[in-house]
């Protein structure tokens, strides 16, 4: 729904003793994200990726690969929440039509107040996957690098965003874990879950028998890691923001200077996609790195559930669950 009127952009002029008014359609642009309509049912996603110990280096990694991001990508907790429509309709119809003109279109779609704040991180306390974490990072064979749950609807392979992934210590310009994943339906309709992450150790460039091969073959060197994706940043528009002298905390672009350089001497790929059954605990495998994945439908709150939420357990409350005898197909 669109309650803001589609008329021309009026001059500024008469606005001028309409301080206080434009300075909250300012704040209210500056809080709208940028959000896409969710269709379809909601899902709770919940991911632990894991090193793990490989002694005997069986396996070695290929210099061949090219880790790269993708470009529709999204991050954990970058929606602030869409605009309240209460605080619009205090506007006047001149500070509706400057709000419109300040925001794009696709920022005027109001979210629905039950559904969740899609890829936003939920308290640990909302996990479902907390024991298996606890039991990796306790083994002294497994190492937890990320452990991440949010709620999202499933778009397909065209339309689905992939999650930007940093996890674990940070080395300089970049993270013991890196990449994306994403959850979303396949064309015949199941969950698959994809990865694209990597696990880079940096340390003194090993000596080489033949140089002059190595430097022949491209596939004969490590690649050079992509840099770190930003999270996008509101700004005000260009014809409101301060000079860039009087630029307030937060408003500050100036980019920080890179690292210094590091030498790449190995790196672990986890390059898979794979369908899974929602509900079910799903293990992706890897000689040196890993995954369990659990994708649990999610009951809007209101939404008549086939289970009443006393019960289920505290940490599955809000979820739907099939009975034994349920004639509902599996994902």
């Amino acid at each position: 729904m669109d309650p803001i009127p589609n008329t021309p952009l009026p001059a500024l002029s008469p606005l001028r003793g309409q301080a206080k008014t434009r300075l909250l359609a300012v704040l209210i642009a500056l809080l709208a994200p940028a959000v896409q309509a969710n269709e379809g049912p909601w899902y709770q996603v919940e991911v632990i990726l894991f090193a793990q110990s490989d002694p005997y280096r069986a396996e070695a990694n290929l210099k061949s690969v090219r880790p790269a991001y993708p470009d529709n990508r999204v991050f954990l907790d970058a929606d602030d929440g869409a605009g309240d429509p209460g605080e619009l309709a205090r506007l006047s119809p001149a500070d509706l039509t400057l709000y419109r003109a300040m925001v794009p279109d696709r920022q005027l779609r109001w979210r629905n107040p039950r559904e969740p704040v899609p890829y936003a991180s939920l308290d640990p306390s909302e996990r479902l996957l907390g024991d298996d974490a606890r039991a990796l990072a306790g083994s002294g064979t497994y190492q937890v690098l990320y452990h991440q749950a949010w709620r999202q609807t499933l778009g397909t392979a065209d339309t689905s965003p992939w999650l930007v992934v940093q996890g674990g210590r940070s080395l300089g310009q970049h993270h013991e874990l890196e990449g994306s994943l994403r959850v979303y339906r396949s064309d015949d309709g199941h969950i698959a879950v994809a990865t694209r992450l990597w696990r880079p150790r940096f340390g003194p460039p090993a000596p080489t028998a033949d140089p002059a091969a190595e430097s022949a073959s491209p596939a004969s060197v490590w690649p050079t890691l992509p840099a770190p994706p930003s999270r996008p940043l509101r700004s005000l528009p260009g014809f409101l923001a301060p000079a860039e002298e009087d630029s307030p905390e937060g408003f500050d672009t100036a980019a920080t200077p890179p690292p210094a350089a590091q030498t790449l001497v190995d790196l672990d790929m986890l390059d898979q996609t794979q369908i899974i059954n929602s509900r079910e605990l799903h293990y992706l495998d890897h000689p040196r790195l890993g995954a369990l994945i659990r994708v649990v439908p999610y009951t809007l709150p209101g939404d008549e559930a086939d289970q009443t939420s006393a019960d289920l357990p505290e940490a599955e409350q809000g979820f739907e669950e099939p009975s034994q005898d349920s004639d509902e197909p599996r994902d």
